[in-house]
Parts: structure tokens; C-alpha cells; sequence
């Protein structure tokens, strides 16, 4: 299941079809395209076709900009036309506790150490919170294989008609979340 990672969700659609354990009726093929290291920064990007199987097709093209130490900036890239629902995942550590703040995420543990997640563009955009359910985007993780444990799950979702881009700013903090 798709939302049981930290990436992009199109209607509610997996990016394969699952068939059983480590099996899929339809895979994906993704790719790879660009990959810049420095001493300062990371930067990696690539696609995979796994949502082109829809009536409406869309291409998903996910960038990670490192700057080194301070942040990560995901840029995901959606290349389609017609109405989609689009929900960007993401799953935290059990140990994190997440307060929402409209199009801001701040996620903390017991120690102080921090994640502030912050969706860039907010048009018509809302954050979904799941702390238990049955399912990995209900709210748990898993800790090893055929084990798991809630942990906190958000997604922000919002709509699109065309090609969109959207970007998330992942912020490391210790103490109180930095004011950006």
C-alpha cells in the first residue's frame, strides 16, 4: 500500500497493484534522473509510471534538495490533466508526538528532538491526522519485519486539474520548532 510510505498518494490508488505477499499484478517503473552531491548539499530526482494505469493518468516526479545540515525540500512534480485528490504521506517514529498547525506539521519525542514539516503551498490544502486504525496509514510503523507499533501518520492533501508541483520543507529542531 502506497500510504504506508512517505510519498505521494493519487486517488486514494496504490502505485501498483498488490496481489499478495511481495507480489504485484501491476508493477511500476521508475527512474532515476538527476543526482548532484557536494560538500553542502544533495540533490537526487526521478519518476516512476505507476499512476499512469489510471483513467486519468498522472507521471509523479519526486526531487530531495539536502542542505547540509539545516534541511530537506521534497519537490513533487505531478504531470496530468483532469481532477485528482493528492495526499503527500507521511509516517513518523512512535516516539514522536505531532501537533498541526493548518499546513504545518511539528513533531516532537520526550528528548525535545524535533521534525517541523511544512507544506508550502497551502491553496485549499488540509492536514489529516491518523494516531490508530488497522491500516499503515492509520497510524503505526513498522518496527521489523511482521511487527509494528502505532506511530503517528499526517498526510496533507489537496486537489489538482493539471500539472502541479509541490514542495515540503523538512526542518531538524531540538527544543522549540524554529519560526519560519
Amino acid at each position: 500500500d502506497t500510504a504506508a510510505h512517505n510519498t505521494v498518494v493519487v486517488d486514494g490508488e496504490s502505485q501498483a497493484a498488490y496481489r499478495g505477499r511481495l507480489r504485484w499484478s501491476q508493477a511500476y517503473r521508475a527512474r532515476p534522473h538527476h543526482r548532484v552531491t557536494s560538500e553542502s548539499m544533495d540533490y537526487v530526482e526521478g519518476t516512476h509510471d505507476g499512476y499512469t494505469r489510471l483513467a486519468s493518468p498522472v507521471r509523479h516526479c519526486r526531487g530531495v534538495l539536502f542542505m547540509k545540515p539545516d534541511y530537506w525540500l521534497l519537490r513533487d512534480e505531478l504531470r496530468g490533466e483532469g481532477p485528482h485528490q493528492i495526499d503527500r504521506f507521511f509516517h513518523l517514529a512512535p516516539e514522536f508526538d505531532p501537533t498541526v498547525l493548518g499546513n504545518r506539521v511539528s513533531a516532537r519525542d520526550a528528548e525535545g528532538y524535533g521534525l517541523l514539516l511544512i507544506a508550502l503551498e497551502d491553496d485549499a490544502l488540509t492536514t489529516h491526522l491518523w494516531t490508530d486504525g488497522d491500516q499503515p496509514e492509520d497510524g503505526w510503523g513498522a518496527t521489523g519485519y511482521g511487527q509494528r507499533r502505532r506511530a503517528a501518520t499526517f498526510s496533507f492533501r489537496t486537489r489538482m486539474t493539471r500539472s502541479t508541483v509541490f514542495h515540503t520543507l523538512l526542518v531538524p529542531f531540538r527544543g522549540t520548532p524554529p519560526s519560519i
